[in-house]
């Protein structure tokens, strides 16, 4: 048996996969600056937001179903109805209600909570 370090007597027999690396301090990488501002524009902004989940879900439904009726309203365009102010306003009025819904804070949960003040 050869001692560690030294080649293997047999020419034959394979060495350990690990036998020709060295360990090598791994060096963590700082983030860049992009991704230090994002990330502090996400938890100061975005996640209050997240602790609010039942009223940002119901926000973002009546967001997509407003750009849904507006989509449809200029999809019946294209059949050759013309286009109103009238058939746009309900859209319009949902998304404003849904960006006030995701605004606002849950009932259940206090201002502190809520990372508010």
């Amino acid at each position: 048996m050869p001692s560690p370090g030294q080649p293997p007597i047999h020419k034959n027999v394979a060495k350990p996969f690990w036998a020709d690396k060295t360990p090598v301090a791994v060096r963590r990488k700082k983030p860049n600056l992009i991704n230090r501002t994002a990330m502090n524009w996400v938890s100061k902004k975005i996640l209050p937001f997240l602790l609010n989940w039942k009223t940002t879900l119901a926000g973002v439904a009546l967001i997509l179903h407003g750009c849904s009726a507006i989509v449809q309203a200029l999809l019946n365009v294209t059949e050759g109805t013309s286009l109103t102010l009238d058939s746009l306003q309900l859209a319009v009025g949902e998304i404003i209600a849904g960006a006030g819904l995701i605004a606002a804070r849950d009932a259940n949960k206090s201002s502190q909570d809520s990372n508010v003040r």
